[in-house]
């Protein structure tokens, strides 16, 4: 069995999402359950399972992108403008001057090399889009102009680009929010963590701890569990302990994703 005379630190900026909530939650269950510690402490017990409980609604809770309203419209605009030209070339197939039927001939071919379904997925239909573009506006803008879709080509263009930029800026934002909320959650919790376990500490010093020494021993064994076969593993150094989520270099740091 682990045993210190007081509760030892970790550096809980270390740990991933999961593993942080079990040892805070399991920190709360503990204290709770001792009477001792409750009785000495019982503010800071409640004030660190009310942090406990927002982290893990942070980490229950789906972050919807504010870009992904944004970013079906911009399909579906660009949906609307290929389903047009599809449709325009088809009729003039069947329908039109020998000029305009030629025209419809040429873009038809185009448009079949690249077989593309309002139903690809994104990243398919984004990359076969970009290619068809390319080609119609280097090699057929004549065959468009005589269709009279020129106006409705550039304006796919448009929604294609528009879409891209999107998706571009998704990719870059999301971790942000996410890791922004769970970093802000997390946070929260390491400072009311912080706090009891210096108060416990402090207690012990002034009566030899008698009345947490139980709690004390529990906490020093998982604290010194994780820092074996988390922190360790990682190549953190774990001698010594520090403060929770305090960093060596100062300077904030992002929790690992888990």
């Amino acid at each position: 069995m682990y045993e210190n005379d007081e509760i030892q630190g970790i550096q809980t900026h270390h740990l991933d999402n999961p593993t942080h909530y079990e040892l805070m939650k399991t920190t709360v269950e503990a204290a709770k359950s001792d009477a001792g510690v409750m009785k000495l402490v019982r503010t800071l017990v409640g004030e660190l399972d009310t942090a406990v409980q927002a982290e893990e609604q942070v980490l229950k809770t789906p972050q919807k992108d504010p870009l992904t309203d944004q970013i079906k419209q911009a399909d579906d605009d660009r949906n609307a403008e290929y389903t047009f030209i599809r449709n325009t070339v088809k009729i003039n197939l069947k329908n039109a001057g020998e000029s305009e039927r030629q025209a419809a001939e040429s873009v038809e071919l185009l448009i079949g090399n690249y077989h593309i379904k309002i139903s690809d997925q994104y990243d398919r239909k984004t990359g076969l889009m970009e290619n068809l573009l390319n080609d119609a506006e280097r090699k057929y803008t004549t065959e468009f102009a005589r269709l009279g879709l020129t106006t409705h080509l550039k304006a796919l263009r448009t929604h294609n680009n528009r879409f891209i930029q999107l998706l571009d800026e998704r990719t870059k934002g999301k971790s942000q929010l996410t890791t922004g909320a769970t970093v802000k959650a997390r946070a929260a919790t390491d400072e009311v963590f912080t706090r009891l376990r210096k108060s416990i500490n402090g207690l012990i010093a002034q009566d030899g701890g008698e009345t947490v020494a139980a709690f004390v021993n529990f906490m020093n064994v998982e604290l010194n569990r994780l820092k074996q076969q988390v922190l360790h593993k990682h190549g953190v150094e774990i001698n010594g302990g520090g403060d929770s989520g305090n960093n060596n270099d100062g300077g904030e740091e992002e929790p690992p994703q888990g």
